[in-house]
């Protein structure tokens, strides 16, 4: 089976990218569909000018993520 991973980011636009793979699943606001499984995926959400966040998705379940992204200071 499936689950689906929904991640939303403020602002919006931002990359999330698998940390273990290094892949980059898409651009928020982003729905995707991975494989269920025991353990948890952790997500990084990039935008420039901000700081990035990280993120537990467990597999076992549909995640449901809201991110906010700081700015980064100079």
């Amino acid at each position: 089976g499936t689950i689906r991973l929904h991640v939303e980011s403020d602002p919006p636009g931002a990359s999330a990218v698998r940390l273990d793979t290094g892949q980059r699943l898409g651009t928020t606001p982003l729905w995707v569909e991975l494989p269920r499984r025991p353990g948890t995926l952790w997500i990084e959400v990039r935008l420039e000018g901000h700081e990035s966040v990280r993120i537990p998705a467990n597999l076992r379940d549909d995640v449901d993520a809201v991110v906010s992204l700081p700015r980064r200071r100079r």
